[in-house]
């Protein structure tokens, strides 16, 4: 189990420092400006980042779920190397291998049309996207479990707290729809378990009271809203909806 543990933390010390020295190469030496910040934070480096050291302040616990998602990016990548390297020293051993994993790919990318792709650039395209997916839910997925460990002895209040902050960023921020609609996917699948004639009715209430607490959690503010408060002199310190 130490081992275990050791080797767990020890992956996450790795990501950490792989990630901040992508920060740094992209962005340079760190600057106390707004600007730099933004920048920062629309890094797809800058997730992976904060989720190894979220990860890492769970002293004494090991959640390979947690991990799952970084060590499928990051082998994604480091398969990604492999395949140029073998390409480049061997072309014809790097076609035949392309040509067994196409198969696996499809189920991978869930897209049938995979082995349709013609160039190498479009394949791995869709397998970054895919690994993207995957990552996303088992992200998800690692909230959900510190949801259910609520009901266990080894339950981790603090470490959920914080873990919903970085999904409520991660949603925040998200540019292209994924995380927005990995979400959408799992309150349809709640919204339908709740619906079932044989799901208790403070199960529903609950998950009622939860759902509107968290769309109001990453509802973005009004900007008129805002202006009138301002104006009406109640306006105050702005709702910080990420942190």
């Amino acid at each position: 189990a130490g081992w275990g543990l050791a080797s767990y933390r020890r992956a996450l010390y790795t990501t950490a420092l792989m990630h901040l020295y992508s920060l740094y190469f992209t962005h340079g030496t760190p600057k106390f400006k707004l600007e730099y910040l933004a920048q920062l934070m629309q890094d797809p480096h800058a997730s992976p980042l904060f989720l190894s050291l979220l990860l890492l302040s769970f002293k004494g616990k090991a959640y390979f779920l947690g991990l799952a998602p970084l060590l499928l990016t990051e082998g994604m990548q480091a398969l990604w190397f492999l395949s140029e390297v073998l390409t480049l020293a061997q072309p014809i051993f790097g076609k035949s291998l392309s040509a067994r994993n196409i198969r696996l790919a499809s189920l991978y990318t869930r897209n049938p049309r995979y082995g349709t792709l013609t160039s190498g650039p479009e394949r791995w395209q869709a397998l970054f996207s895919a690994t993207t997916s995957h990552a996303i839910t088992l992200e998800i997925g690692m909230g959900l479990f510190l949801l259910l460990e609520l009901l266990t002895p080894w339950r981790n209040i603090f470490g959920l707290f914080l873990f919903g902050q970085f999904l409520q960023m991660r949603y925040m921020l998200d540019k292209n729809g994924e995380v927005k609609n990995k979400f959408k996917q799992l309150d349809e699948l709640c919204l339908n378990l709740k619906s079932h004639p044989k799901c208790p009715a403070v199960v529903g209430q609950g998950y009622e009271m939860l759902r509107g607490y968290l769309g109001r959690a990453v509802a973005m503010p009004d900007p008129q809203q805002q202006q009138q408060q301002q104006q009406g002199g109640g306006g105050g310190m702005p709702r910080c909806s990420v942190m």
